[in-house]
């Protein structure tokens, strides 16, 4: 009974939201793939090996005591230790040279969030979505607001400047965070900088 009870665990269990059962076969496959250098550098390759290491350090990072409650959790582990790997040469370099185009080549952070709000606002009924707006749209334009000059009240008071404060600090942190705010407006920052190499030129300081 004690056996069975067990085996119902293992089968229902999930990691990040994927049936072990599903898991571990491909973690299995895609570490011994790219042990082997066998495991192509192509979109789906990349994928398979972003998708195993993401869903491990995602699980990982939910689980760890205070980790999970003062780090950030699973979205902070799944950042920062792969990262990690990398600095520390435990990647292969074929792969993380094929995760970095995946990525800056074909853009694909930038895809999966343009699906993921056009999708999001596609299945919201135009009725619902615009009588929201109403109630809510002057909500979010005075919390913007509020928030700006919260930000750079903070920020002056330990003596950074006004373009500092909204291009590295306000302005991610509005935009939403790493994937919608800090990654692409660093690409921005990146585009529009003067030859001085300041990441903020475009703000008039």
């Amino acid at each position: 009974m004690g056996n069975e009870t067990t085996w119902k665990r293992l089968l229902n269990y999930e990691m990040s939201g994927v049936p072990l059962y599903l898991y571990v076969p491909m973690a299995v496959i895609v570490v011994l793939a790219m042990a082997t250098g066998s495991l192509g550098t192509d979109m789906l390759s990349t994928m398979g090996m972003l998708f195993v290491i993401g869903i491990f350090f995602m699980w990982l990072g939910k689980k760890l005591p205070i980790w999970n409650k003062w780090i950030g959790g699973g979205s902070m582990m799944a950042i920062m230790f792969p990262s990690f790997m990398v600095y520390m040469g435990w990647l292969p370099e074929t792969y993380v040279e094929s995760a970095t185009v995946f990525y800056d080549g074909v853009s694909f952070l930038d895809v999966y969030l343009g699906l993921l709000m056009v999708g999001g606002l596609l299945s919201v009924d135009r009725d619902t979505l615009l009588k929201t707006l109403k109630r809510c749209g002057p909500v979010f334009v005075g919390t913007i607001l509020i928030g700006g000059l919260f930000g750079l009240g903070a920020g002056m008071l330990v003596g950074m400047t006004p373009g500092d404060i909204l291009s590295y600090y306000v302005l991610p942190n509005l935009g939403g965070g790493n994937g919608a705010g800090a990654v692409p407006m660093s690409e921005i920052f990146e585009r529009s900088a003067q030859p001085s190499g300041r990441d903020s030129a475009f703000l008039d300081r």
